[in-house]
């Protein structure tokens, strides 16, 4: 492929071949792996057919072509993501090193660069063999899925700059004053002095606003500042974004850029309430997990998020939580365009905290937070979910500081889930009151009661999962939509579908036990029954929360069916199980709850 723009993007396929090292396992249906294969990326070795309980390495492999390597130009090469442990090479020259599943990473290749041929090659292993699962910040999805994913599961591209490149820009709003902050820091600091500007374009297209500054040489960070006029606020009902640009310049020639569509949006507290550009706003999240069986990682065709993202909409829900995992950046792109919420959690999960853990959480938390925080759609950040005593108190601190510093105008708790109900550290660094209910209905008046927040001082409290309700599991029609076989993760070969680090592994199971108890003639209630008793219970219990002048919002669990459980609003084959107008109801911007009648009865 010829290098023709200044972004070209490799993906495509690729080759591959597993490289056992010592200590590694190699089963014997992966054995024509160890000769060089066919693979696509964006994507993952799993999908390719490898054995899932084999960790790495894995060798990548691919062929481009450059026509010339034009004097004063820099090359990069851009991962998107790769999970986990990336070595990668050029020519067969190594140019850098990457520890991380969830976060982009770049790396210069400009002395490693032939004209003509080039190959590239990564190295990689996944979070389980060499390195413990525990101490990797895989997240949940491990636990949905049983293992890990690898491979390099997000986008490559190969991006030409001039003398200097842009590492960030963040984009900070202050509706206030009506203005628009552009920070940025470079790869390096520059080698001269240089131009840095910022336009601003409405929906429009129309350029309403323009900066520009003279940098100083040895200079790596810095900001523009510019007024919006006119300004038009970013809502979830009015999801307005301007298209920003930043501009670095050397010698008056473009040396790099980068674009991104910005909201102009605040996100302030008043007691218990959450304002978003000052209005109150009660957040309605359901959860994601990144559980798309058919990718192993959280990436799917941008329709899917599409989809996902408007369906949740209709049936009343503002937000959307990712639960320990980052999405891809187009997933924040359409929830910027479509208006709706996001709550990312950070992937710490049951960690094993070394000192090598520590440090390495503080490293990828900084970097993925850089890259998600000018989304105006991101509005909230929990650090980790249900985390015990083995979580420090410093960590936890180091860590809320970090991104209360790095994100601006969101919210931001240490421990989703709260420190008291999981036996974690005493003392809490939170904006916000956080718990995760799982009760029947009839429980949730008096636990609400007793977490009351009056005694602990006004806080937003929102409950950061709760409120799942299982359906009953279409067993026949997902094996007859899977071609008259059970999907991967229902089958009960270890090779297959490997139990892993899953405590819960009843699904392998799930048609026999059907049988085994006599369920079978019940089978079409069950299956029609089930979701409308779903929604009955997820009715009775949003109204009698919203009942609560203390409560600020939910996250309901959650929004696709998996080897787990079945409480999603989709069901295993991706298919709503709800209509809007049985949940929209109950589950909108203002809500009918009602209580019971206060008057004394007499009794003779």
């Amino acid at each position: 492929m010829a290098m023709n723009s200044q972004r070209q993007s490799l993906n495509g396929t690729w080759e591959f071949r597993l490289e056992p090292s010592a200590g590694s396992e190699l089963h014997p249906k992966d054995l024509p792996f160890t000769e060089f294969q066919p693979i696509t990326v964006p994507g993952t070795w799993e999908a390719r057919g490898v054995t899932k309980t084999y960790t790495g390495p894995v060798r990548y492999r691919k062929r481009f072509h450059v026509d010339a390597l034009q004097a004063g130009r820099r090359y990069w090469l851009q991962f998107a993501g790769a999970s986990y442990a990336a070595e990668v090479l050029v020519n067969g020259r190594s140019v850098g090193t990457h520890i991380g599943i969830w976060d982009r990473f770049s790396l210069d290749v400009t002395q490693a660069l032939s004209v003509g041929e080039n190959i590239v090659e990564v190295l990689l292993e996944k979070p389980g063999g060499r390195y413990p699962l525990n101490q990797s910040l895989a997240g949940f999805l491990p636990y949905v899925q049983g293992v890990m994913f690898g491979g390099l599961w997000q986008d490559v591209t190969l991006v030409t700059t001039g003398p200097s490149a842009l590492a960030w820009v963040h984009w900070q709003p202050d509706i206030q004053r009506q203005e628009l902050t552009c920070s940025y820091q470079l790869q390096e600091p520059l080698p001269t002095a240089a131009v840095v500007e910022v336009q601003i374009r409405n929906a429009s297209g129309m350029v309403v606003q323009e900066e520009s500054q003279l940098v100083s040489g040895g200079e790596q960070q810095g900001f523009v500042t510019v007024t919006v006029p006119n300004l038009r606020l970013w809502s979830c009902r009015d999801p307005y974004l301007y298209a920003c640009t930043a501009t670095v310049s050397v010698d008056d020639s473009i040396s790099d850029r980068q674009c991104q569509h910005v909201g102009m949006r605040s996100v302030t507290v008043d007691g218990s309430q959450i304002h978003l550009n000052g209005d109150y706003v009660y957040p309605r999240g359901v959860l994601q997990w990144g559980w798309y069986p058919d990718h192993f990682a959280p990436l799917p065709q941008p329709e899917v998020f599409r989809r996902e993202l408007t369906d949740m909409k209709a049936l009343g829900y503002n937000m959307i939580k990712h639960c320990l995992y980052v999405p891809p950046r187009e997933y924040f792109e359409i929830a910027d365009e479509l208006g709706m919420l996001t709550w990312l959690e950070l992937p710490m999960w049951w960690p094993d905290v070394t000192e090598h853990f520590a440090q390495s959480a503080v490293r990828q938390y900084q970097r993925i937070v850089e890259q998600v925080r000018s989304h105006p759609s991101v509005i909230m950040y929990t650090l980790g979910c249900e985390l015990d005593e083995r979580v420090p108190a410093a960590l936890l601190k180091q860590l809320y500081d970090l991104v209360r510093t790095l994100s601006g105008s969101v919210l931001v708790k240490d421990n989703s889930g709260s420190a008291e109900c999981y036996g974690g550290v005493s003392q809490e660094y939170a904006d916000f009151y956080d718990h995760h209910f799982y009760a029947e209905p009839h429980l949730y008046p008096a636990i609400l009661d007793a977490f009351t927040a009056r005694a602990r001082g006004a806080k937003p409290w929102l409950f950061g999962e709760f409120c799942d309700c299982d359906t009953f599991r279409d067993l026949t029609g997902l094996v007859a939509a899977n071609g008259g076989e059970p999907p991967w993760w229902m089958v009960k070969d270890p090779d297959m579908n490997p139990q892993g680090v899953r405590w819960e592994y009843a699904i392998v199971e799930h048609r026999q036990r059907l049988r085994d108890n006599g369920l079978q003639p019940y089978y079409e209630a069950l299956l029609t029954g089930s979701p409308h008793q779903a929604a009955v219970f997820r009715k009775w219990v949003l109204e009698t929360v919203r009942s609560y002048e203390e409560t600020s919002g939910y996250v309901i669990l959650n929004i696709a069916d998996g080897p787990l459980n079945t409480p999603g609003m989709y069901d295993d084959r991706q298919q709503l199980k709800f209509q809007p107008e049985d949940i929209q109801p109950w589950n909108d911007d203002s809500v009918l709850s009602l209580g019971w009648d206060r008057r004394r009865i007499w009794l003779f």
